[in-house]
């Protein structure tokens, strides 16, 4: 009977854990809609403000491709809420991360193979907590063994350095 109840004890606990990442991620997926809905403010007469830098990509001396980075931030820079990049050569990379209160909490992550005509090949999500990952998710579509190293990336870290250089370049 004892094995019963430390039994149940554990599944009401893991419930419960479980439901508290499930609304945390709830409110996150909440927070990226509204962030995403400023794209369609008339940002004249707001406090935020979008930021973009490009540039190309060289290999050998020979330009092979090209990258943008748009940063949403609040006019003063004290908050920055999303940076999105996207580029690449042969495959189209594209990654989002998105900040509440200058921390990370979303990061999605996506590859397009646009020049062979398969679309999206590659989706990763991760939803963070106080610098921790509590949730990813992974989808794979057509991604061969020779474009497997384009996701090694650790999402944590690269939103991080994005918003690092941004925070250390904008003053």
């Amino acid at each position: 009977m004892k094995t019963f109840y430390t039994f149940f004890l554990f599944l009401i606990c893991n419930y419960f854990y479980a439901q508290t990442d499930d609304s945390f991620i709830k409110e996150i997926k909440e927070y990226v809609i509204k962030i995403d809905s400023i794209n369609k403010l008339d940002l004249y007469n707001t406090n935020y403000v979008i930021s973009i830098s490009d540039g190309i990509i060289e290999m050998n001396n020979k330009v092979v491709g090209g990258y943008g980075i748009r940063t949403l931030s609040d006019i003063e820079n004290n908050f920055i809420y999303r940076i999105n990049y996207g580029g690449g050569t042969d495959l189209y990379i594209h990654k989002t991360y998105y900040y509440q209160t200058n921390k990370l909490c979303y990061a999605v992550f996506e590859i397009n193979d646009y020049k062979n005509k398969l679309g999206k090949i590659y989706l990763k999500e991760e939803f963070y907590k106080n610098d921790k990952k509590i949730s990813s998710i992974v989808t794979v579509n057509k991604l061969d063994e020779k474009n497997r190293n384009e996701t090694d990336i650790s999402l944590f870290d690269d939103g991080v350095k994005y918003f690092n250089d941004k925070k250390n370049n904008s003053h």
